[in-house]
């Protein structure tokens, strides 16, 4: 499984488990459970002071490319060194991201072919609901209404591979509404959502076209517990076990 980090200037040493809050230390987790995990450190914090100073070096190696074709590129390497692995079934390769990671975790789930699961956590769906417009993403141009794509194209790419998709408390656009906003305006209306409402943690299933994936919408003191459920099972059903942590910086 390749595990995408989130923003933070540890870049792979949280999720990887060497540090930080247990919370965010997904790849130490899905090890425990008998994962094969492999972190690569996105180019934003490699050998840049700041994040805009990565896209500056990037572009003038690469003046036309988004920075988002660079997590992508950079993603798909990720998945070459674990599928060579002869204790890997290259059948049941997945990816995990949360926040920046779970953005990264989209796209590699679209055009990879060879990632058979993945899930996103809080990196938001439609244009508007987070910072896609950043430089490091997709920079200004999907500003332009005239700019007629979205993440529900994206989305179909990865069909009919499983791809759940999970919007939380934390962060900007709390209460869901990463996922759940974004998904209204990038088109996904079809996806199977999944909610649990309120402390008491009764949860609701709206099944609907189940093709590309599942969305889940968490709220409240009930998120963690459900969305770490019907992750772990997800993984459980569609990837493998094996256990490790692979670290590596990727340039």
């Amino acid at each position: 499984m390749v595990a995408l980090h989130q923003t933070t200037n540890v870049s792979i040493d949280e999720i990887a488990g060497v540090s930080g809050p247990a919370a965010m230390q997904i790849g130490l987790k899905l090890a425990q459970r008998g994962f094969i995990i492999f972190c690569p450190r996105c180019f934003l914090w490699q050998d840049a002071v700041s994040l805009h100073d990565a896209v500056r070096q990037h572009r003038s190696r690469h003046p036309e490319t988004l920075g988002m074709a660079k997590m992508l590129y950079d993603a798909t390497r990720a998945v070459d060194p674990l599928s060579a692995l002869p204790q890997v079934d290259e059948q049941r390769i997945s990816t995990i991201g949360h926040s920046l990671g779970a953005k990264e975790v989209l796209y590699l789930a679209a055009f990879d072919e060879r990632v058979r699961a993945a899930v996103s956590c809080e990196g938001g769906l439609g244009f508007r609901s987070t910072n896609w417009d950043a430089d490091w993403y997709l920079g200004p141009a999907i500003r332009d209404p005239q700019f007629e794509l979205n993440h529900h194209q994206l989305l179909a790419l990865a069909a009919p591979r499983p791809l759940l998709v999970v919007g939380g408390e934390s962060g900007p656009g709390g209460g869901g509404r990463r996922a759940f906003v974004g998904a209204a305006e990038c088109g996904t209306a079809g996806l199977e959502s999944v909610s649990a409402t309120g402390s008491s943690g009764v949860a609701e299933s709206s099944p609907g076209a189940r093709d590309p994936g599942c969305v889940v919408r968490a709220y409240g003191g009930v998120a963690d517990g459900l969305c770490r459920v019907v992750t772990s099972r997800m993984l459980d059903h569609f990837a493998g076990s094996a256990g490790a942590v692979l670290r590596m910086a990727m340039t």
